[in-house]
This record gives C-alpha cells, sequence and structure tokens, in this order.
C-alpha cells in the first residue's frame, strides 16, 4: 500500500511525486529542501480537489480529507526532498 516517503530526490525544473495517500482524515508534514525554492501542488478526491504554492527551504504542508491525495514538488535545483512530522 503507498505510503509515506522520507527522503526522495526531485531533479530541478521537473515535477516528481513526493507523496500519495489513502484514506487519511488529516495530514501535515514538515518538508524540507535545504538551499532550494520548490513549488508545489496536491490532487485529491475530496474538496479542495487541487491546491499549490511555493516554498524556500521548508514548510508544513496540510493534506485535507479524501480518499486520496497526490503531492508533487518542481524545485528550482536538483534536491533531496525529506520530511518530518509538523
Amino acid at each position: 500500500m503507498p505510503g509515506p516517503i522520507r527522503s526522495i530526490f526531485c531533479p530541478a525544473n521537473q515535477w516528481t511525486q513526493v507523496e500519495w495517500t489513502v484514506n487519511l482524515p488529516f495530514l501535515i508534514r514538515r518538508w524540507n529542501a535545504p538551499g532550494t525554492t520548490v513549488r508545489w501542488r496536491w490532487f485529491s478526491s475530496g474538496p479542495p480537489w487541487y491546491w499549490e504554492g511555493t516554498f524556500a527551504g521548508s514548510a508544513c504542508i496540510t493534506f485535507g480529507p479524501g480518499f486520496y491525495t497526490s503531492l508533487e514538488f518542481n524545485p528550482t535545483t536538483p534536491v533531496t526532498v525529506t520530511w518530518e512530522p509538523c
């Protein structure tokens, strides 16, 4: 079953899926991408169905309730992204 990823390499200027969750009521994670700016977007089965934003270095991103949620990152430079509880 898909679940949390503790670290993943993200190439520059390319969307990379970093998280895919199923049946979670709410989820909050602190994402760390040192030394770069990251555009992010998520798609979900429940409202809101799409959300996007930008962060530099680290940020807490909240997933709303839904059957599934997919989170993708697009950094300005290549980076290994890590996460931890927020």
